[in-house]
């Protein structure tokens, strides 16, 4: 969209981005036997403030009817629904496009300047490339899964609300704030760390940190989970190129390994 500059004394109006990326997609298999038309999967993302503030939003609809059989109580007093999905369109039972099954919000920002900068231009690389569209949420809901050595310091803060629902079932709803971000020891060193809090659990989720070494066309890092069921450490060299991403030598240690 172009908008007027606020400066008078500039006539020329500026381009503001109103969506980075907008996706809906499902598919039909013409050779089942039920149940052809898979769930549509909606995919958006834009930024806001001078593009500080990014906002990534997905969503699920299932385009199926629910039929309640009956209803129970299980031994602590919630209530349980016996239900069933069949082969009916909503459409054709006056029930809209279908049922919102599931939906994320997630909000996130780089609190520096030349890390926002940078989390903006991958984005912008990630919306423009050949990826499928779960790799590209993947990427952009995950910036900390690549590092800039470019970047002195980044810290990133994400807020993200999930809503899920089956048929008759009441919806399940989430929230999380989670914050990551890495800083320069030397010019090919970064130390890496991200962590979160779960406000439904009210506990902190699960908390890592790294230490990540530039070896020009390949990358070492070191993973460490320090606490948590999730204990466990990871060692990975791998090549920088995305086209050579499964050639790597990896050592891990799994928190399986301590039972």
């Amino acid at each position: 969209m172009k908008v007027a500059s606020d400066d008078d004394s500039v006539k020329q109006s500026k381009k503001v981005p109103i969506l980075n990326n907008f996706g809906l997609s499902t598919s039909y298999n013409v050779v089942a036997d039920s149940f052809k038309l898979s769930n549509i999967s909606l995919r958006a993302n834009t930024a806001v403030f001078n593009s500080k503030l990014n906002i990534n939003v997905n969503g699920t609809i299932d385009p199926y009817v629910y039929v309640l059989d009956s209803t129970g109580v299980n031994s602590r007093d919630e209530t349980i629904f016996y239900q069933r999905r069949i082969d009916r369109y909503a459409w054709n039972s006056g029930q809209g496009i279908g049922q919102l099954s599931s939906a994320t919000i997630a909000l996130s920002t780089n609190l520096s300047p030349g890390g926002n900068k940078s989390d903006q231009k991958t984005r912008e690389r990630i919306n423009n490339s050949a990826l499928n569209d779960a790799e590209k949420d993947y990427l952009i809901s995950n910036p900390d899964a690549y590092v800039d050595f470019s970047i002195p310091w980044s810290l990133r803060i994400n807020y993200s609300l999930n809503y899920s629902k089956r048929g008759f079932e009441d919806p399940n709803i989430t929230q999380s704030l989670r914050f990551s971000g890495d800083f320069s020891l030397s010019e090919k060193w970064k130390i890496t760390y991200n962590s979160g809090y779960d406000f439904e659990e009210k506990d902190f989720t699960l908390t890592q940190f790294g230490i990540t070494r530039d070896l020009h066309c390949w990358t070492m890092n070191l993973s460490w989970t320090p606490f948590g069921r999730y204990e466990s450490y990871n060692f990975t060299i791998r090549v920088k190129s995305s086209l050579l991403q499964d050639l790597k030598i990896e050592r891990n240690r799994s928190f399986l390994d301590n039972n």
